[in-house]
């Protein structure tokens, strides 16, 4: 995509666009297969919420003139949808598929290793892989938050503004993923093996 044809405002609307479109999707989805999400009950609901605080947050943030002020809200507004959808996603995982799909990776872990990766390393990876993954785990929005104020401090709105849009398209396309092809991890397949 050229963005430097795309003025900031083009860029926040496309920004706007990748999330309530996913949004609506999720919630289409959530009203078309209530048997197969969960919590569906309440999770159209909340995702309806969600999209028009959203849609709000969106219409008051752009009222602001462009600065730093304006990028930030801009960034929180976005991670923030981010983080929420992160959690809310484990209740789509399932949807198309039916089941997790954790038998193809394992089966190439089994011909490649002659076991499970996962097991076979967790006595050296434990504690400390387990640890930096936490961290990473707990740390990601202040992170992304922190790229995109580097953007702007750098290369000013428009920089953090095409952050922030591929950002949420490839938020969007590993959502879709998420659903396509869900895995459980060893966690649940061998939570006695496992220490963490």
């Amino acid at each position: 995509m050229r963005f430097n044809r795309i003025s900031l405002d083009g860029i926040h609307r496309r920004i706007d666009a990748a999330c309530l479109i996913l949004l609506g999707n999720l919630e289409m989805l959530a009203l078309v297969f209530p048997g197969r999400v969960l919590h569906a009950g309440t999770i159209g609901p909340t995702l309806f919420a969600v999209g028009t605080l959203f849609y709000v947050g969106a219409r008051i943030i752009r009222q602001i003139p462009d600065g730093f002020l304006f990028t930030a809200l801009q960034a929180a507004r976005v991670i923030g949808l981010f983080s929420f959808l992160d959690n809310a996603m484990k209740d789509f995982q399932l949807i198309l598929t039916g089941g997790w799909m954790d038998k193809v990776p394992l089966s190439m872990e089994r011909a490649i290793f002659g076991t499970e990766i996962s097991v076979l390393v967790h006595n050296i990876a434990n504690p400390y892989l387990t640890e930096g993954l936490m961290f990473s785990y707990v740390a990601y929005a202040p992170l992304l938050l922190a790229v995109a104020v580097l953007c702007y401090s750098s290369k000013g709105s428009k920089a953090a503004g095409q952050y922030l849009l591929n950002l949420s398209v490839t938020f969007a396309l590993c959502s879709l993923g998420f659903m396509l092809f869900p895995l459980a991890s060893p966690t649940f397949r061998h939570s006695h093996a496992l220490t963490v």
